[in-house]
């Protein structure tokens, strides 16, 4: 069984590839999962009940979904018209 720190140190790795290549949609993938890992850290830490971690869950997820289509929708109707919006994502 590998130990959790190893895969924290691999999504971590990942993380940082996808800041260096820009590489948006698995950006948003690991941070969904980063959110994931410290809503469950919370959860147990504090001994909340499932059903309020299930909750946190799915409005986390709805979160990201919604996140994901402002980003392709500012992507579609920007990025390719306007190349001074959003510097930082310009490559």
């Amino acid at each position: 069984m590998v130990e959790k720190s190893y895969v924290y140190i691999f999504f971590f790795f990942f993380f940082l590839l996808s800041v260096m290549k820009r590489d948006f949609l698995k950006l948003i993938i690991i941070m969904e999962f980063f959110y994931m890992v410290l809503v469950f850290f919370l959860c147990f830490t504090f001994f909340l009940n499932f059903d309020f971690m299930m909750l946190i869950m799915i409005f986390s997820a709805g979160e990201g979904v919604f996140l994901l289509c402002m980003m392709m929708i500012f992507w579609k109707f920007f990025f390719f018209k306007d190349k001074t919006f959003f510097f930082f994502f310009n490559n």
